[in-house]
This record gives structure tokens, sequence and C-alpha cells, in this order.
């Protein structure tokens, strides 16, 4: 039944879940034969280029678009007078305030790169060179930067009915947090800044619409992670039913969170190409993805830590100043960085007095959305730096500090302050074990103009987040639930389909493993099929949150498993025997006394009809199945060890130790593919990426020469080890693991910093670039 692993078929051999496989999709996609959106060729098609604003505020005073209407090859210039009034606004929570984004700028741009028109031509060249004649005259307004001036009604207000610009606030008390600080023997506070960052995937946005007049018929090929989603925001925007949408599943190129909410460039795209009745398609370059498309993090922290004589902790508060940019994006994003900072701020360890203030104001930047780890990376930082700066006050060793502190498997299951119930975790073994990992290499020595400095950060992750998951992090209703279809065709090789799209991430793969196990079929006998919305059974939310292993996978196992119900059925009625004594191992359905049917001879039979047999019983060999996991959540350990160039501030990764507890691993292959791409993307977010603006609101950091991505030379090998504690409220024991090594590696490589500088300054900012590192070091030495 949903939630728990297929029952036992006798004494199976074989088990596809916990193999080493390789990737089915790597040949594929290695080999130039992936089909991306930009591959996507129909004809008649046209390509669309944006106008973006180059203000960051400003009134719309005219815009003119005579020349480029009249250049060769353009079909349409598009403004919002020429399009229905539609804009992209979502408040999740009943206190955030609505701050609605028309899908072209109305009267008033917010940020630059939002989109002001949108010109239609034969193809790219033409459009881009059109956009260019597009004239827009500008009043520029006062820029509004600064998360935390944004509360000051004297900043010019981004919206006429929020004067102050804050569009949520919210806090929240759980024990006696005055009383636990009144009594505790220290007290330690600390401040993170964590700067605004771009999830950059390999792969920009893009989207090609094809609009049918003859029958309604809309169908759309976007990189997105949420198609279902994105069918029901395309149909409630252009007024379409749901059943009149379709949108194409595709290989997607990385995607990080930034490809989760619906975009204004997918309504504008797909109102050019009902307006034109042709397809249309806009692809997205590396400049406007890092101008326009979804940010993250941009918040600032502080938490105050309370202990008590014998080190423990006592109390904690935070306080929280989130960024969401110009709008409250349309899924309500804006909560999603500094929110769940606030709400995930005790992490691992046992605080029952807890409270935290959180408010979160619009500036005239790009709206923000999740991004991997979303609100748990820059709360994971805060966190541990104030962790180790009371162990520096007190002179306690922080593995030992951590260690008294940390929930313990004898208290589970564990209920945090904010409601979060820890189960099935294992934080004070994988801290143990990490640090027996570090302890067994000789400790690296300094140079003379390098210091070298170790960080520790235990960590837990909500994973798999179905609707109890969602509940229990955001202290709201977040519906959150997959479908999957599993079918044999009459050779008896199955069919997988499912609405949550692959990202990269090995999806095909785990889930050919899971339905083998469950059928007790070979991996290589089963096909991921990509459809589409038409076709796919429903995801309510798509590829996120280390969420597709277990939500999805869980789908898949429990319709795979009515599939070899059936098969157990019509084997033993071919075999005269009870369908609890048949096994089936490797495509063979055995009975007792060695008779035997392969699973082809038996779709054969089942399809085509045996002697006898009643119409009225025959199986269909095809089952859909819905999931909704119970809360379940990862954990692990990540430990650095980084040399600081004080001359230069250069930071160099020289170790990370990875100890994660995912439960049952479906391919620790993948598992450790994905920890390890992670870590590499978490090096760039605490020693790289950072994306600034100048005073006037102009971005900084527009292309790749400017914001800096990790490159191989700056990665280095993870030493990975595992633990599994399977979950008691999942198919398999299964946890999420695809956001863990970016939680706890940023964390970690901040906190080694602060190590390596010691009493030399105070590490109070992400990324730690290297004049950032320079500064601190000058300031203090002078």
């Amino acid at each position: 039944m949903p939630g728990e692993p297929a029952p036992a078929q006798g004494a199976r051999r074989h088990s596809a879940v916990g193999a080493r496989r390789p990737r089915v999709e790597d040949g594929r996609l290695l080999t130039g034969r992936g089909r991306f959106v930009a591959d996507v060729r129909l004809p008649r098609m046209v390509e669309l280029a944006f106008v973006r604003s180059t203000q960051a505020h400003a009134r719309l005073a005219g815009i003119d678009v005579g020349l480029a209407e009249r250049t060769a090859g353009v079909l349409t210039v598009l403004t919002s007078r020429d399009i229905p009034a539609v804009t992209l606004s979502n408040a999740r929570h009943p206190a955030l305030l609505a701050t609605p984004q028309p899908v072209l700028a109305v009267d008033r741009v917010r940020f630059v790169g939002e989109p002001v028109a949108a010109v239609v031509a034969a193809d790219r060249y033409h459009a881009e060179d059109a956009a260019e004649l597009v004239d827009i005259d500008y009043d520029v307004r006062p820029f509004v930067g600064d998360v935390e001036a944004s509360d000051r009604p004297a900043v010019a207000p981004l919206f006429d009915d929020i004067v102050d610009n804050v569009i949520f606030r919210d806090s929240a008390t759980a024990g006696d947090v005055t009383g636990g600080f009144a009594a505790a023997a220290h007290v330690t506070t600390a401040t993170l800044r964590f700067h605004r960052q771009v999830a950059c995937p390999l792969e920009p946005r893009g989207c090609l619409a094809d609009y049918d007049p003859s029958s309604g018929a809309l169908r759309v090929w976007s990189s997105t992670q949420a198609p279902h989603r994105l069918q029901r925001d395309l149909a409630a925007a252009i007024g379409l039913a749901e059943n009149h949408v379709s949108v194409v599943m595709h290989d997607i190129g990385g995607a990080f969170g930034q490809k989760i909410p619906t975009h204004v460039e997918e309504i504008v795209t797909t109102l050019a190409a009902i307006r034109l009745a042709r397809p249309v398609r806009w692809i997205e370059d590396r400049q406007e993805n890092l101008l326009a498309a979804p940010h993250s993090r941009d918040q600032l922290i502080t938490v105050r830590l309370a202990l008590d004589g014998e080190l423990r902790f006592t109390a904690m508060h935070t306080t929280v100043a989130g960024d969401a940019g110009a709008y409250s994006f349309n899924s309500g994003s804006a909560l999603t960085e500094g929110y769940r900072a606030a709400r995930s701020m005790p992490g691992p360890y046992r605080v029952a007095n807890f409270g935290y203030e959180v408010s979160i104001g619009v500036t005239n930047k790009s709206p923000v959305a999740p991004y991997r780890g979303v609100g748990l990376v820059a709360a994971q930082a805060a966190r541990e730096l104030v962790i180790d700066e009371a162990a520096r006050q007190i002179g306690v060793d922080r593995f030992e500090l951590r260690r008294r502190n940390l929930v313990a498997r004898e208290e589970l299951p564990y209920t945090t302050a904010m409601g979060m119930v820890f189960a099935d975790t294992s934080f004070v073994e994988s801290l143990d074990r990490a640090e027996r990992m570090l302890r067994a290499v000789p400790a690296l020595a300094g140079e003379d103009s390098v210091r070298v400095g170790i960080g520790v950060s235990p960590y837990v992750e909500p994973s798999g987040i179905g609707t109890e998951g969602g509940f229990q992090l955001h202290g709201h209703h977040s519906p959150s639930h997959d479908s999957a279809r599993v079918s044999l065709d009459t050779s008896g090789n199955a069919v997988v389909s499912v609405g949550t799209p692959s990202l990269g991430t090995g999806l095909e793969t785990t889930l050919a493993q899971i339905v083998a196990d469950v059928i007790g079929i070979r991996a290589d006998d089963v096909t991921v099929a990509w459809t589409d919305t038409a076709n796919a059974p429903l995801s309510l939310t798509g590829t996120r949150g280390s969420r597709a292993a277990v939500v999805a996978g869980g789908a898949v196992a429990a319709a795979a498993g009515e599939v070899r119900d059936q098969l157990r059925r019509l084997a033993a009625e071919m075999l005269s025997t009870d369908p609890t004594a048949i096994t089936i191992d490797l495509g063979v359905a055995r009975a007792p006394g060695g008779r035997a049917l392969t699973v082809r001879e038996l779709a054969k039979a089942g399809f085509g009809g045996r002697p006898g047999a009643s119409r009225a019983g025959m199986p269909t060999l095809s089952a859909t199945h819905a999931y909704d996991p119970a809360a379940t959540y990862s954990n692990a350990c990540v430990v650095a060890v980084v040399g600081v160039h004080t001359d230069t501030g250069k930071v160099d990764v020289r170790r990370i130790i990875g100890v994660e507890d995912c439960g049952t691993m479906i391919n620790p292959m993948i598992v450790e593919g994905q920890f390890a791409g992670a870590v590499a993307q978490a090096i760039g977010a605490a020693t790289l990426e950072r994306m600034v603006y100048d005073a006037d609101g102009q971005p900084m950091t527009s292309t790749l020469m400017d914001y800096l991505l990790p490159t191989a030379t700056d990665t280095v090998p993870v030493e990975s080890a595992h633990i599994e504690t399977p979950s008691s409220s999942t198919w398999g024991g299964v946890k999420g693991v695809g956001e863990s090594g970016m939680i706890g590696t940023v964390a970690a490589i901040t906190a080694a910093v602060a190590d390596a500088l010691g009493g030399l300054g105070d590490v109070a900012q992400v990324p730690l670039q290297p004049e950032t590192v320079w500064r601190l070091l000058r300031d203090v030495t002078g």
C-alpha cells in the first residue's frame, strides 16, 4: 500500500534498488541527441526577442515602436496595449501582500531587465536588431536597492499601496525564549549578510508556443520544472480551458529552482502565438538570464544563541530581513528564502525555546525564486557561524559543542520548536563519522602566507516534500503530491509515465530501477517515456526540493506494485496455484515445484486471451497511482578544510568530507553524483558568486566574466561516506538528496574561513570573494 515497500516475493535473488547502475540517459545526452526546447523547430515558426528596461525604477512616459515595426522581417511588436491585461501574482501565505507583475510593463518598470515590449520576427537576428530600435522614454525614479532600508517610508515606494516597501512580516515564539536567555551562562550573537546570487543553469529559460485557432488547442514546449503547474497558469492567464493546453516534456539542461515559477516571458510568447496563429519561440541568452531571470538568497540574518553552564543550548532567536526583488513573484517565492530561513534556523539541534522575526521587502532588482537549498543555505551558514563563535568564546571544541546539542537517535521521534518531526535521522552518527574521516588524514600545514581553517556543518534537510512535509516546513497548507502510470506492452516490457520532468539528475535511471525491483524484471526492460500534460499523470508541483525520487518514485512503486499483482494473479491462473505462491524475479514468474512462465509469456497471454478465461477478468497490465508521503528528513555532515592566502585573500578549498544519510539509496552512484555536483555549486556560492548592482540599480555582473562560476580547478574530490537510516514514512525508506551538498557545504566553507582567520576578521558575509577576505585581513592588521 502507499508509503510502504512492496511485499516480499519469496526468496528474491536480485534487487535493482541499491545497484550502481550507469545512467541510461547519459548516452543520449553526451552524444548530442538530447532534445531541448531550442532544438524544437516547427513549420512556420518565428522568433521573439524582448525589449527590456534599461532603468531600475521609472515611469514609462512613452514607447515608440514605429521604426521596429518597419524593419525587414518583423511581423509584430507587442506592448502592454496590444495584449490582454495579464498579471502574475500568488499570495500563498495570508500575510503576504500581493504585488502583481504585468507580463509586459504597463506604466512603470521596477528592475533592469523587466520586459517592456516583444518583437516577433522571421528569425532571432531580425528580432534582436528591431528590438534595439524601440525607443522608450523613462521618467526615472529613485533606486531602492537596500534590503535594510526598504522599510523606511521615505524611500520611494515601488507600489503605491505599499508605502514602506515591506510585503511580509511574521514572528513566532515557541517555549520560553526570554527565560532561556535570562538564565543563560553564555550568549553569543552573529550576523550574516548573504548576498544575491543566480542559479545559472547550463540551459537558460526558453519557450515555444503553437496555437491552433481551429480547435482552440495550445501546445507549449518550455524548459520548466513544473509542466502541470505551467499548464494551469497558462490556462488561467489566457482564459483557456486546461484541457486545451498541453505542455510537452523534454530534456532540461539544469534548473536548480529557477524554472519552478511560471515566467512572464512564457505568457507573452503564448499570447504572441495566439495573436499570429503560428508557432512563436523565445530562447533566453546568458545575459538575459543573469539580468532578468529570478535571483536568489539576498538576506540579512542575525542569530542569538544562549547556552547554560553545561553548554546546552537554552534559547535561540533569529531576525531575518529578506529582499524579494521587484515583485513577490507569482509562486509566492518572496517567502522561500527569508521565511524558510527563519523557520528552519534551529536545524538538527535540540532547541526548545526559539523565536524569529522576519520581514521581506521589495527592491528594484530581479524578483527572487527558489534556488537549490532555498532558505536553508543561508540559515545553515548563519547558525553554524554563531555556534563556532560560541565555541571560540567559551574555549570548547567545536565538534564537542555540537555533539552535546544535536538531537540524538534515542530521542527520536523528536518534534522541533517549529513542529518538524524527526523520526529517522542520524545527526550524531554523521558528525562522528565526519570527524573520524577528518582526523584519519594528517592535518594540512599552513604556509607563510596561507592560513588553514576547518569548518564543520551538520544539518537536516526536509526532503521528498509532500503535503505533510510542506505544512511542517511552511506552517500552512502546501499540497504536494504526484501520480504515476506503469504499463506493460505485449512483449512484457514496462513503460513508465510521470509528470515530474528530469533535470539531468538521472531520474530515468532511478525510476526504472524502482519498477524493475517492484515487479521483478530487468531494469533494461523498463523505459521512462516523457510525454506531455495531456497524457502524463498529474505532478502537482513538479521536480523540486529533493522530492522526485521520494514522491514520484513512491507513485511509480505503488503503480508497479499493482501491475506485479496482476501478473501474479495471471500466473497463478495459468499455473494452477495461489497468487501468493508466485515469485517474480528477473522477468520470470515461478510457482512451487519449478513451474515457470516468463513475464513476456504472461503479457502475451494477458493481452491475447487464454482459453476459458473470463473476459470480465482480463488484466490491463497497467496501473496509475497517486502518492503523497508523510514528512521525512535527510541529514548529513560536511567538513571543509580551506587555505586562505593572506596576501591576496583567495580561498582554496582543500578538502570536502561529506557523510550523508538519505535513507535507502536507489542508486549510490547517482547519490554521490548529486552530492558532488552540489558541492561544486556550493564552492561557487561560498567563494565566488555575487550579483552586484551599482548605486543607480544597474547590474555590474551581467556576463560570466563578472559573475564568476566555479571551474574544475576550484573544486576538489569529495570524500564521501553513507549512513542508511531508512525512512519509516516513504516507500522503500527513500529520502531525498538533491539539495544536500549545497546546504551543508556553503556553511562548512564559510566556517572554515572564519577558523582560518581566527581573531583577524569577522566573517559576516557570503560569498567570501578574495577582495572581501583581503579587506577583512587589512581592516584588522592595518
